[in-house]
């Protein structure tokens, strides 16, 4: 199975993930982005979401768990791919 995939597309999803700012997960009141509201970059460095439920006084509150791509291992591609061009 061959993946033609352009050289550029995989330069910027590495860029997406190496630089990736988690402050653009939050509103300015610190409260979280509804999911179509984050830019593509922001969206794109996102590796996995979990959400859990807990009970709170008068109701559950929803924990949400975020993880990015792993910053390093991109940078680190992004270099490799930089020394070879």
């Amino acid at each position: 199975m061959s993946h033609d995939v352009p050289t550029d597309d995989v330069l910027q999803q590495l860029a997406r993930e190496g630089f990736a700012d988690p402050r653009k997960l939050f509103t300015p009141g610190g409260r979280l982005r509804h999911l179509e509201d984050l830019d593509a970059d922001t969206a794109a460095a996102i590796e996995n979401i979990e959400t859990f439920t807990r009970p709170v006084p008068g109701g559950v509150e929803y924990v949400h768990r975020i993880t990015f791509a792993d910053k390093l291992a991109a940078l680190e591609e992004l270099a490799k791919r930089a020394i070879t061009l």
